[in-house]
């Protein structure tokens, strides 16, 4: 059964789009119908999104309710809007779109609380590069509407060497303009294209003996902080932007971390990269390394810590915008590890039937294969499945339950092989 979104409402076999407002004790409406089906699910979502954009404008002050009403008086106003689109030029919408989603960024970074998913200006930089250097040389001043399903499936088979997530983010980018001049039927309905088959690369991820071995190295050689850093990475499995931001007020009871927003492209961020906040357990390791850097940040007794200070501070006193020191570290720690020579043996022979020399062969010499930081993530969700506390890992680990099952399928294989009696696959005894 389709879902209307606020503002939406079935008319006939269509749909419109419905805004209302109190004037003078007495209801104003604005009704204007929409091209789409009641019984399409995307046709409705791009009806809420132009409901929810108007009143983004609304009350920003970027348009006032006479103008809106003008904007849509009537249907005839409508089939005017709709006959626009269809004459509109792909360059011409281009620029269009690319005022309107600067003009929501600066909006979103105005506000204290987070952002409107999608509008992230790293997110809109990307999108409008994307449309700008792929798709505005192919289509140029063709009309929206000349665009056909087609003509895409052929660029994607052309560049078939590129990989699947590329290809898919640049017709993602190409979606986004058509939605938001309501094209329909739309040349680029999502699931509806062959991408080429991608073979997904497994994660050489580091086994505990690794990890302790490299955490032991910065304990001993390196800042009190980027141990910690990295053992939050390991016993919390947070990414990297969302352990840069971390706050001391960020500490809930000792036993807990508030996750709840990020360092992305150098800025800080009041949300996380899923728009999610979270709570993350704290490991008895972990909570005993806050202590002691707490004390090391604030000498002396601790009695309370601004909400504004940050647990992670670069030379300047202000937080790091990159990982970059710590990932100093963690190559040096790489270059001067050495494992005990059984523990290198044992974990080549272990990964040597899926892995090539070129992955593995500095085990022979017993050292530890260079992986970056976020690898650790993998080694967390490995260690939760291995415990029984897989259904853990979304929350900990800041997924959805699917995505933590599809990023993680090869951990939860790996150990429910481990768990199968293969008892039963041994030839039956003779019976006398």
């Amino acid at each position: 059964m389709a879902y209307f979104p606020t503002g939406v409402e079935p008319h006939g076999k269509g749909i419109r789009v419905h805004w209302q407002k109190r004037i003078n004790g007495k209801n104003d409406n604005i009704v204007v119908g929409v091209p789409g089906s009641r019984n399409n699910q995307r046709d409705l979502n791009a009806a809420g999104r132009l409901y929810q954009d108007e009143i983004q404008n609304l009350n920003t002050l970027y348009i006032t309710w006479p103008e809106l009403k003008e904007k849509y008086s009537g249907e005839v106003q409508a089939q005017k809007n709709a006959d626009k689109v269809s004459g509109l030029s792909f360059r011409d919408s281009f620029l269009e779109f690319e005022t309107h989603a600067r003009r929501m960024v600066e909006i979103q970074a105005g506000k204290t609380k987070g952002k409107k998913k999608g509008w992230a200006k790293t997110t809109i930089d990307d999108q409008l590069a994307i449309l700008k250097n792929t798709w505005l040389p192919i289509f140029g001043h063709k009309s929206l509407r000349s665009i056909k399903s087609e003509q895409i499936q052929k660029w994607i088979i052309n560049n078939c060497h590129l990989s699947k997530s590329t290809l898919t983010n640049r017709v993602s980018a190409l979606r986004r303009l058509l939605d938001h001049h309501v094209v329909r039927p739309s040349p680029c309905p999502k699931g509806e294209f062959q991408f080429p088959d991608e073979e997904e690369v497994p994660t050489l991820r580091y086994r505990l003996v690794e990890v302790e071995a490299l955490l032991g190295y910065l304990e001993k050689n390196a800042d009190p902080f980027v141990h910690l850093y990295f053992s939050i990475f390991r016993y919390c499995g947070m990414r990297t932007g969302e352990i840069l931001a971390l706050q001391w007020n960020d500490i809930i009871n000792e036993e807990f971390l508030a996750v709840n927003k990020s360092i992305v492209g150098r800025e800080l961020r009041n949300t996380t990269k899923t728009y999610q906040k979270r709570k993350v357990y704290l490991p008895t390791p972990v909570r005993v390394l806050l202590k002691e850097c707490r004390l090391l940040q604030k000498p002396g007794k601790v009695v309370n810590i601004d909400k504004n200070d940050f647990i992670f501070l670069n030379t300047k006193g202000t937080v790091h915008l990159d990982a970059d020191r710590f990932c100093e570290a963690w190559h040096d720690a790489h270059e001067n590890v050495r494992l005990a020579s059984s523990d290198a043996d044992e974990l080549y022979d272990q990964l040597r039937s899926e892995w090539d020399d070129e992955d593995i062969g500095e085990y022979l010499e017993c050292k530890i294969p260079y992986r970056i930081p976020y690898t650790l993530r993998h080694t967390r969700a490995a260690e939760l499945i291995s415990q029984g506390q897989g259904e853990k890992g979304p929350r900990e680990l800041g997924h959805t339950r699917a995505m933590f099952e599809n990023t993680y399928a090869e951990i939860l294989d790996d150990y429910k092989d481990r768990n199968e009696d293969y008892s039963l696959l041994e030839p039956m005894s003779k019976v006398s």
